[in-house]
C-alpha cells in the first residue's frame, strides 16, 4: 500500500520509536514495519541510553513528555553519539515546551500532534531522511 510517492526512501531505514506508553511505541513501530521500515520500539528512554544508543540509526520518533527523560533531553543525548540524526517528535501539546522549541531550532526535527496519522508520520519520515 503506497501512501507516498517516495515511500521507497523510507524502506529499509532504521528508526527507533520511543514512547513511555509501551502500547503506543509498539503500535507505531509495527505500522512503520508494515511499510518496510526497520523499526524498534522502546518505552523506557533510559534503556535507549544504556542499551540502544550504539545501534546504527537513521531517524528517531520520540514522545515529548515521557517519564524519566523528556524527548528533547533524550534527543540531545542521542545526538552526542549520532550528530544530526533526524527526529520526529510526537506531542499532545503545543510548542509551549521550551525543550521542544530548542530541539526544533537545532534542525532536522519536526513534530506531529498526537494521535499521529500514519500518512503524516510516513511523510515526515521521508522528508527527514531526505534532509
Amino acid at each position: 500500500m503506497n501512501h507516498l510517492p517516495d515511500l521507497d526512501r523510507i524502506r529499509g531505514s532504521r528508526v527507533l520509536v520511543v514512547d513511555d506508553d509501551p502500547q503506543q511505541a509498539e503500535t507505531l513501530a509495527e505500522l512503520l514495519r508494515f511499510e518496510g521500515v526497520a523499526a524498534i520500539s522502546e518505552s523506557d528512554p533510559r534503556v535507549v541510553l544504556t542499551d540502544l544508543i550504539g545501534l546504527p540509526l537513521d531517524a528517531l520518533v520520540l514522545d515529548v513528555d515521557m517519564r524519566w527523560l523528556s524527548g528533547p533531553a533524550l534527543l540531545a543525548e542521542v545526538r552526542a553519539r549520532h550528530p544530526g540524526i533526524p527526529a520526529i517528535f510526537l506531542t499532545g501539546y503545543e510548542l509551549r515546551d521550551a525543550g521542544l522549541a530548542d530541539a526544533i531550532s537545532t534542525g532536522h526535527v519536526t513534530y506531529l500532534s498526537k494521535p499521529a496519522r500514519i500518512a503524516a508520520l510516513l511523510s515526515s519520515l521521508a522528508e527527514a531522511l531526505r534532509a
